[in-house]
């Protein structure tokens, strides 16, 4: 098994990974942004290999993302499952779109897409774009994707704890992406990882 953990910031444009035959690729990506960026990434699966992609994309400022996901599943017995969760603040925007490719010799694949985004501020966007396309007969194959901002309950829940308006917004928001940002295996991504995320809630706070 293959792990790679990357500040996709620093990395180029466009990339291509081909995942060998039998071979598994767990990667975990972290992209943040405060001015326009895109970045795009491809997988091809060979016969029996694995990927799991995992990614939190952070978006501040006048921040405009373009990040693509596309998963090929050229082998037989393949398996492909994708997680992004973004957080945006201020005018920040994100097009994010994922693809699931199977073409006929993907036969037996399994592949599932999520793309969910939180909003901390009234003027970010985010545009969730899952596609499918499958030319395979026997596969499974299904996305979710969801846009949404800080639930109201659940902050009322957490003030009535006694805990301060910005204290609900950082434990909220830290736990919507906790699940893929503790699972990080390289320290240094998981550390800028949260940084950033303090910087952008505490910023939000100085203008409440």
């Amino acid at each position: 098994m293959q792990t790679i953990a990357l500040l996709h910031e620093q990395s180029p444009v466009e990339q291509m990974i081909i995942v060998t035959a039998q071979e598994t690729l767990d990667y975990f990506f972290v992209l943040f942004a405060d001015a326009p960026i895109e970045r795009r990434i491809r997988f091809e699966l060979a016969d029996g290999a694995r990927v799991n992609v995992r990614g939190v994309i952070m978006g501040s400022a006048a921040a405009d993302i373009v990040f693509e996901t596309d998963i090929v599943h050229r082998g037989r017995n393949t398996e492909g499952f994708t997680t992004v969760k973004g957080i945006l603040s201020d005018r920040a925007k994100a097009t994010v779109t994922g693809l699931i490719r199977i073409p006929e010799s993907g036969n037996n694949t399994n592949a599932f897409l999520e793309q969910r985004f939180l909003l901390l501020s009234k003027n970010a966007r985010a545009k969730a774009e899952p596609m499918l396309e499958i030319l395979a007969n026997d596969v499974k194959a299904s996305h979710a994707a969801s846009i949404s901002r800080l639930n109201d309950e659940q902050m009322f829940y957490c003030e009535s704890r006694g805990l301060g308006l910005h204290k609900s917004r950082q434990l909220l928001t830290e736990a919507f992406v906790n699940a893929i940002i503790e699972k990080i295996p390289d320290e240094t991504v998981v550390d800028a990882c949260r940084t950033y995320l303090s910087t952008i809630l505490s910023c939000a706070r100085i203008r409440e």
